[in-house]
């Protein structure tokens, strides 16, 4: 059985500040093409406070590890992102330990937190 739904989360000030506007609507159109499209849903969100280095974007699901991305470039990062999506899904846990198929965005990672664990509370 697949892992729960999914959330690609992109930070609503990064996209302001770099004249981003319709990144999110990119990301998603790239998603709903994409082999990925029944796996995530993608939500803009308030400021995400990495504001040194825009776009922020974090992936995060029940269960699985939160990746969060600084750097991330609208008009070059999208491709990239579906791929890291499919990456994330494929392993175990949401923990990635080849990121060589998530492109650039290998280079963008800033932290990549457990999952919570219900069991160890």
């Amino acid at each position: 059985m697949p892992p729960p739904i999914s959330e690609i989360l992109i930070c609503k000030s990064c996209q302001i500040s770099c004249g981003a506007n319709g990144f999110v609507d990119a990301v998603a159109d790239a998603l709903n093409r994409s082999d990925q499209a029944d796996g995530f849903i993608v939500r803009e969100v308030e400021c995400m406070n990495n504001c040194d280095a825009p776009i922020s974007l974090a992936l995060q699901g029940e269960g699985l590890a939160t990746y969060f991305f600084a750097g991330i470039e609208a008009d070059k990062d999208v491709e990239d992102i579906i791929n890291t999506c499919r990456t994330y899904r494929q392993s175990e846990g949401g923990w990635i330990e080849d990121a060589r198929d998530c492109g650039s965005l290998r280079l963008k990672l800033q932290a990549r937190v457990p999952a919570i664990n219900p069991r160890e509370r």
